[in-house]
């Protein structure tokens, strides 16, 4: 292990950073292990916690800032809510989209932004989803921002269906075949 030369001005002020450390280091662990004691009994954030990407600290934030799953009739509607969607313009039958919506609520929009964060690397389901998306839009953020709207809208399914999350696979339909009389009457 090579070590940089440092200034002894500056390497007082270091270690002085790295006694206090250990200190707040402990004190973050008591501060989680309070908020995961607090947290336990509240169903939406236990039931959160399923989601891949979304941890022991968001579950809490994303419980609390949606409060009642009721208060949206739709899964839009949440996305709205935590500011997942764009702005649209109309005009002469043009419809065009803008930037995100800004008046929104932002502590849930950072919970579902950092838990899609998270979910792109510890998922396959939302780690190839963020895969597809990033090539159509305009990089990394559009992609995860389209990563955390699609994880806004599977919480409000399992939200108001009561079910914690299942990754399930997608069900293969063969296509339509259509019968010799229609082929011939076409």
């Amino acid at each position: 292990m090579k070590r940089a030369p440092v200034p002894e001005t500056d390497r007082k002020l270091l270690d002085d950073d790295l006694a206090i450390h250990p200190l707040l280091q402990t004190q973050v662990e008591a501060l989680e292990k309070t908020i995961v004691t607090d947290n336990a009994a509240n169903p939406l954030a236990v039931r959160l916690q399923t989601l891949p990407g979304v941890g022991l600290i968001l579950a809490p934030v994303l419980a609390l800032e949606i409060d009642q799953i009721k208060r949206f009739r739709t899964a839009d509607k949440l996305c709205a809510y935590a500011g997942l969607v764009p702005t649209t313009h109309a005009s002469g039958g043009e419809v065009s989209h803008g930037r995100m919506l800004p008046f929104c609520n932002r502590w849930l929009k950072w919970a579902f932004v950092e838990a899609a964060w998270v979910a792109v690397g510890c998922s396959d389901y939302f780690g190839s989803f963020y895969r597809k998306q990033r090539p159509r839009g305009k990089g990394a953020n559009d992609a995860i921002t389209i990563v955390a709207r699609r994880m806004a809208k599977i919480s409000w399914k399992m939200l108001s269906e009561e079910r914690d999350y299942s990754q399930q696979a997608p069900v293969r339909t063969p296509p339509n075949k259509l019968s010799p009389a229609a082929l011939t009457t076409a």
